[in-house]
């Protein structure tokens, strides 16, 4: 299979830290500029800035998605940060997090979820995956 660029996005105002898709029509980005962002597709080649995700006070590291639950049909976005935090975003309401889990004790570096969206890891600076 041959992979090449297919769109770009534009709207963070510093450099991207990571990405993930949901699904083939949703992308999420984070930045050195405190944001994420949700983007849906417009076109083949096109997506549209459908969100900000405005809940940390330092630059935002990291990105997952976790699949959807019974308590939360849309699943969530959970975002890690260097003011050493994880929001949790549910998709149908950007306001403000979910949820907001701390306990690491440096920049939350790393996230993944398991694939039934009931276990989220982290790693961070501070040399713990919790």
């Amino acid at each position: 299979m041959t992979f090449k660029l297919s769109a770009e996005l534009h709207g963070h105002t510093s450099d991207v830290r990571g990405l993930v898709a949901q699904g083939g029509d949703i992308l999420v980005s984070v930045s050195r500029d405190k944001t994420g962002r949700i983007w849906k597709r417009a076109s083949p080649n096109d997506f549209n800035e459908d969100g900000a995700l405005l809940g940390h006070t330092d630059f935002v590291s990291t990105v997952t998605a976790i699949p959807p639950t019974p308590e939360y049909p849309s699943g969530l976005v959970a975002t890690g940060s260097a003011d050493k935090s994880i929001c949790l975003w549910d998709p149908t309401d950007l306001s403000q997090p979910a949820t907001k889990l701390d306990g690491h004790t440096d920049n939350v570096c790393a996230l993944d979820a398991s694939a039934d969206g009931r276990v989220l890891v982290s790693g961070s600076w501070d040399k713990t995956a919790k």
